[in-house]
């Protein structure tokens, strides 16, 4: 690693030895950073609560970007346009 990253992670040390230890990676676990993030704490979480809320199945949101471009594909829309929204 270069200088400025190495800095960096010598000034997040001590902020992740503060965090809880559900969030503090095991030593020797090869984080560069030591610190990870629980499933259940991401986006994951608040998409699948929000299907569930809708009465939707569940689904990944991998699958309904696929979807969203199919549709927009069949309705005729223009494939750069599509593709521009993802970027």
């Amino acid at each position: 690693m270069n200088d400025p990253a190495l800095t960096v992670l010598d000034k997040a040390r001590p902020l992740t030895a503060a965090r809880p230890d559900y969030l503090v990676a095991p030593e020797g676990s090869g984080l560069v950073s030591g610190l990870y993030i629980r499933a259940g704490t991401g986006p994951k979480r608040y998409w699948l609560s929000a299907l569930r809320r809708l009465g939707i199945r569940q689904r990944r949101t991998h699958d309904t970007r696929h979807m969203y471009a199919t549709t927009c594909l069949m309705s005729g829309m223009n494939p750069a346009f599509i593709a521009a929204q993802s970027q």
